[in-house]
């Protein structure tokens, strides 16, 4: 056979495969997104869908030129799965406005004539440009400095560590953000895999960032309480083959901090910041807590709960947290529980049994673990009559990790009946964990662009 025929067929099969993914990833994002597959696929689709739409034209123009052309029935259901393809893939970008709409009305609502008059010479000039999706956005490495690994606390069994992003030129000292990385409690670590992009911009725009370890929940443990069987075997044994990936993923291996300990954990560094603030250039009366994911729902309790009784000799008292930044936070424990143990997140009711582990360690009454659910959720703690500080929430409206309707919106609803400060910002057509795949995303961008100014507005 021709060679020529056979390269024919070759990008005539790969074309056919390309729309058949194309259905597929349709299908997961938008019909079987509480699957583990559409969580998995939602995750990412709004970061990479823009670029989609080349994906599907090109194959789709492949086969209806050299494959069905005559054929007019045919050639019609490729462009009708084409078009839907392409529709489908720009809706997250095309759908900015209804986000923007939102904040822009809650911020003004907020903030006032301080929002219109905000000195923005050094942000993002628009909450969303198609021009810096593709261009991306500019973030030099000579305006800032990075240093890693620097010890904060060692309890004699593990060492704590953070890295530290500062910026190159200017005086401090600096307002400073508590960067909290996510990872479902029991993965995740500071550094590349917790959104460096993000932290090296702000530093940029004149913050010192604190990208912090906390400790871990066993992860063994976990696998086995929750059942997961093949897909818990093959990570664990991923991470003890391969000690480096273990080192980066799993920093307190085979370590057990359950929540408790991680929230202490993270006021252990409160203490070193307030002792070595000079060092740093960091302005401790000018101070935030920033997660994502499980971090951020660790931010949440921190923030709202650093005023707080409950939590009284956890946090140094010598810091002013001004603000709270919380992406996909889970912020009611006990309802992320109850949805796992009666299957309603769909991919993870095996996981209840070890998200309980992470609280109890198994001498706590029904009571007793109600209250520490309670203790352990900013939905609660918001509702104590105690100071709480302005928060911002962004969360994609497509989670069904963090589901948004219970955690994220749940959450702003109650903070406005408390009359709270607070701020939601919603992505529209976005999985949990959005911004970490693509720093040039609709997602990335706006949430980026609101927090910038919820900081500068929030800094005294």
């Amino acid at each position: 056979m021709d060679w020529k025929i056979r390269i024919k067929q070759l990008i005539l099969l790969i074309s056919y495969v390309t729309l058949a993914l194309g259905i597929t990833f349709f299908f997961l994002v938008y019909v079987l997104n509480w699957t583990l597959p559409g969580i998995m696929v939602t995750m990412v689709y709004s970061g990479i869908s823009s670029y989609m739409i080349f994906i599907y034209i090109v194959p789709s123009w492949v086969i209806l030129k050299y494959h069905l052309k005559g054929n007019k029935r045919l050639s019609l259901i490729v462009v009708g799965i084409c078009g839907l393809l392409v529709v489908t893939s720009i809706l997250p970008a095309i759908s900015t406005p209804s986000a923007i709409w939102g904040a822009e009305s809650q911020f003004n609502d907020l903030y006032g004539e301080d929002y219109r008059e905000l000195d923005t010479k050094n942000m993002l000039k628009e909450p969303y440009s198609i021009w810096r999706q593709f261009a991306g956005i500019s973030i030099k490495d000579s305006e800032i400095e990075v240093e890693e690994k620097i010890e904060y606390y060692d309890n004699g069994d593990d060492t704590f560590y953070f890295d530290y992003y500062t910026p190159k030129d200017g005086d401090g000292p600096y307002p400073a953000i508590i960067n909290i990385h996510g990872g479902a409690w029991f993965l995740g670590n500071r550094g590349p895999i917790n959104n460096v992009a993000f932290s090296k911009y702000i530093a940029a725009q004149g913050y010192v960032v604190f990208d912090i370890q906390y400790g871990l929940c066993d992860i063994d443990e976990a696998a086995d309480t929750a059942d997961l069987e093949l897909v818990a075997d093959v990570l664990l044994e991923m991470l003890k083959n391969y000690p480096e990936l273990r080192e980066k993923v799993v920093p307190q291996y085979e370590k057990n901090y359950m929540i408790q300990d991680q929230v202490a954990n993270i006021g252990k560094f409160t203490q070193f910041l307030a002792n070595n603030s000079e060092e740093y250039e960091a302005d401790i009366d000018n101070v935030f807590i920033m997660g994502r994911s499980a971090g951020a729902h660790m931010a949440g309790v921190v923030g709202c709960g650093y005023y707080n009784s409950k939590f009284s000799g956890v946090f140094d008292p010598n810091l002013t947290v001004r603000g709270v930044v919380l992406y996909y936070p889970p912020t009611d424990i006990k309802k992320m529980y109850d949805a796992m143990a009666d299957g309603s997140l769909g991919a993870y009711p095996k996981l209840a049994p070890a998200f309980e582990d992470f609280l109890d360690d198994g001498d706590m009454s029904d009571e007793q673990l109600e209250k520490e659910y309670k203790k352990y959720s900013a939905a609660y703690l918001i509702q104590d009559d105690n100071k709480v500080p302005p928060i911002i929430v962004v969360h994609g409206n497509l989670d069904r990790i963090v589901p948004y309707e219970e955690q994220g919106l749940g959450f702003y609803e109650i903070a406005q009946e408390e009359d709270r400060d607070c701020i939601l910002v919603t992505i529209p057509f976005a999985g949990h964990a959005f911004d970490i795949i693509n720093a040039q995303s609709p997602g990335w961008q706006i949430s980026t662009y609101y927090i910038e100014r919820f900081l500068a507005l929030e800094v005294e």
